[in-house]
């Protein structure tokens, strides 16, 4: 379900700014991927430090967008690099246009662009681009509701499971998500607003799709 509807955000605001590739984002929590004509990779060869010379690229890029190289692990695998950035990150085009504040952390779509921009510029940084899938993404579980995510699935379906300090047991409500604040998370259950301290707040997911009866 959040492969679905954050792909076709994404989609709106990234594609084209990776220069001879395609962007799309997979699955949760955050993810933007780049994938250029994988057609060259038997045409290019790569050095035996490759590994290296990406990850170092990939680091300037971070640093150029506030990241340390603490919140960044860049994991390759096969065909495939994925950028994790942990701590603070935010969604650059899903803040209120009308809300003065600034966003802390790194903006995953900046940093994706910069991380494009490095191996731009780059010899062995294109031939890695050219024959890799470049993947940007936040930690989190799958469904889970984490991070740069809260605007994204204002009003949306969600099941929250909290803990009760004064029954000291945990519940589960299901509700709409209304608000998230820095001290408290706000459901709509049926019309009644329930607000949830953060601290007491285990988990807010989104509902599994419903199969329709007949399909398998």
């Amino acid at each position: 379900m959040i492969q679905f509807f954050l792909s076709l955000i994404i989609n709106l605001l990234v594609i084209g700014s990776f220069h001879r590739c395609n962007a799309w984002l997979t699955h949760a929590p955050t993810k933007i991927s780049c994938r250029r004509d994988m057609s060259l990779k038997s045409k290019l060869s790569l050095p035996e430090n490759y590994q290296d010379i990406g990850n170092e690229l990939i680091f300037q890029a971070g640093k150029s967008c506030g990241a340390t190289e603490d919140q960044l692990s860049v994991a390759w695998k096969g065909g495939k690099v994925t950028v994790t950035i942990s701590g603070d990150a935010f969604l650059s085009f899903v803040s209120d246009d009308d809300d003065d504040t600034l966003a802390n952390g790194v903006d995953v779509v900046v940093l994706a662009r910069a991380i494009n921009a490095e191996l731009d510029d780059n010899e062995i940084g294109t031939r890695i681009a050219e024959t890799h899938e470049i993947e940007v993404t936040t930690p989190g579980g799958k469904d889970e509701i984490t991070g740069v995510m809260w605007d994204v699935y204002h009003g949306f379906d969600v099941i929250a499971k909290f803990f009760d300090p004064k029954k000291k047991e945990e519940k589960t409500i299901e509700g709409r998500l209304h608000e998230r604040t820095d001290e408290t998370t706000v459901i709509n259950v049926k019309g009644r607003m329930k607000k949830i301290k953060n601290e007491n707040l285990l988990s807010v997911k989104l509902p599994k799709a419903k199969k329709e009866k007949g399909t398998r």
